[in-house]
């Protein structure tokens, strides 16, 4: 995790230039496991204020544009995560979710009531 967070420049430009389901997904993946390791009892990483801009404002990306729900679900839990230092996010990730909801598939309207029992607002 910390020889790839070395390249997390080079990672924000790849997503940037990156539509295609099979790099987003893995890359969702990635930006879930360094917010989980920046916020658990022994972070390995530490991530700037820049830094948590852009993946948020990446996550965000994925969840208002047509993605395959796994992307959907790492953004989610990071965005949740992102959201307990930045107070906005939780209130537009509730937005969202509860739009998104009714025409969800059945994972993501899993992981969303999940989210939203976490969220208080």
């Amino acid at each position: 995790m910390q020889l790839i967070f070395a390249h997390i420049e080079s990672i924000f430009q790849i997503i940037k230039r990156n539509r295609r389901d099979d790099v987003i997904r893995p890359m969702a993946k990635v930006l879930e496991l360094w917010v989980l390791n920046y916020f658990s009892k022994t972070p390995k990483i530490k991530l700037q204020e820049d830094q948590k801009e852009k993946i948020t404002s990446i996550c965000f990306d994925w969840m208002i544009t047509p993605q395959k729900v796994a992307s959907q679900a790492y953004s989610l839990q990071t965005l949740y995560l992102l959201g307990k230092e930045i107070p906005w996010i939780h209130p537009e990730l509730k937005i969202i979710l509860e739009q998104n909801y009714p025409q969800a598939s059945s994972g993501y309207q899993a992981r969303s009531r999940k989210i939203l029992s976490k969220i208080t607002i």
